[in-house]
């Protein structure tokens, strides 16, 4: 509660980001962007569940190396077994549909579907974030980010 209550009070501070901070979001968007590219790329030879999998086990390898060399223990305690299982469940399922997805859709499709943040984020914001409001300038650019994801999906091409 205490959180939420600090953030009524905080107006947006976009004014306060710099021309690097900027370039860098980019950067980053353009990285993460390339994620759908990537999996797409890595199903052209194993089936969707196959490379969930190796993407699963890959990261828990990574995590593994890294409590190892920081010295952590990844120890669960009894009464975060339940919800650590259930947890798991859910992200492998997650993983698996959308790797499936993909398969089944162009990589351009596919990036717009995941990253279609961008326009919950508004809406969500403007009711929960108290003076982040809907704009006409954030109107007017989610309306053409929206066109340009409707000109994609026009197209027939690419979809099994």
């Amino acid at each position: 509660m205490g959180c939420s209550k600090n953030l009524e009070n905080q107006k947006p501070l976009n004014e306060q980001f710099s021309f690097l901070a900027g370039l860098v979001a980019a950067v980053l968007s353009a990285a993460f962007g390339a994620n759908a590219v990537a999996i797409k790329m890595s199903l052209l030879g194993i089936g969707p569940f196959t490379a969930a999998g190796l993407r699963l086990t890959m990261a828990s390898v990574a995590i593994l190396l890294w409590a190892r060399s920081t010295g952590r223990t990844l120890r669960v305690d009894k009464e975060q077994v339940r919800t650590l299982v259930v947890m798991s469940l859910l992200f492998t399922i997650q993983l698996s549909l959308l790797y499936l997805g993909i398969s089944r859709t162009n990589a351009s499709r596919a990036t717009l579907i995941i990253n279609i943040d961008p326009f919950l984020i508004l809406i969500l914001a403007h009711f929960f974030i108290k003076g982040d409001t809907i704009t006409s300038k954030k109107l007017l650019g989610i309306v053409m980010a929206f066109s340009g994801v409707a000109l994609v999906f026009l197209q027939k091409e690419g979809v099994t």
